[in-house]
């Protein structure tokens, strides 16, 4: 199964979401979103290194981006 397209704009649209079920690891909700165990998972595996490594160099810019997409993905989930 591969991720299930619920808005016009595709999965690069439904990625804050995404984001915001990994880092809340809200796993059920992330597997419908995404159609599969090991994919929903890996995302929620991701989420938790990003947070892990925030202070190293190569982490930085990767972790403000994330939670951007978090903050966006928390307004969808609360509309």
């Amino acid at each position: 199964m591969g991720f299930r397209n619920r808005s016009k704009g595709g999965i690069m649209a439904r990625m804050p979401y995404i984001a915001y079920l990994a880092e809340n690891e809200m796993e059920k909700e992330l597997i419908e979103e995404v159609g599969d165990v090991h994919i929903a998972k890996g995302f929620i595996e991701a989420a938790r290194e990003i947070r892990e490594k925030r202070d190293e160099p190569a982490y930085k810019n990767l972790n403000k981006i994330h939670q951007k997409a978090v903050k966006i993905g928390e307004k969808e989930a609360n509309s």
